[in-house]
């Protein structure tokens, strides 16, 4: 799915995230490439799996899913990607005024600034009840 958003939204001025609806709204996929998983330790979840090699990253690593809310932290080694934390910022803000599917949720940029680049985010519910499915 990241790979169909970042191919169809690359030279946009949209950004796209699809979330599953349940906390803690785990990544489906982004077109700013972020991954849905991370390798971590094991011991120490908050940080990043060392290891190249899957036979000892095996023992020593686990892979973890992306929430939402982990966008606004970054890992070592995960690369930055500003549009993340606008998307995570965006994501708490659509839900705190109830996912509201009919109108947008402004979001400013930096919210301590005057001067500020401001976002607009829109939610819509992806639902397959047969599948039990809902994005």
């Amino acid at each position: 799915i990241t790979k169909f958003l970042l191919q169809n939204y690359i030279n946009t001025t949209t950004t796209v995230a699809i979330y599953e609806a349940k906390e803690p709204h785990f990544i489906i996929g982004s077109s700013t490439g972020s991954k849905a998983a991370r390798r971590v330790l094991k011991e120490n979840k908050a940080l990043t799996c060392p290891y190249p090699d899957v036979s000892v990253a095996d023992n020593t690593c686990d892979v973890i899913r992306v929430s939402a809310s982990d966008l606004l932290q970054t890992m070592p080694d995960d690369g930055y990607v500003p549009m993340d934390t606008i998307l995570a910022r965006a994501l708490k803000q659509q839900r705190d005024a109830g996912f509201p599917e009919d109108e947008l949720v402004t979001i400013k940029e930096d919210e301590s600034a005057v001067q500020s680049a401001i976002y607009v985010s829109q939610t819509e519910l992806f639902d397959l009840p047969d599948a039990k499915l809902t994005w």
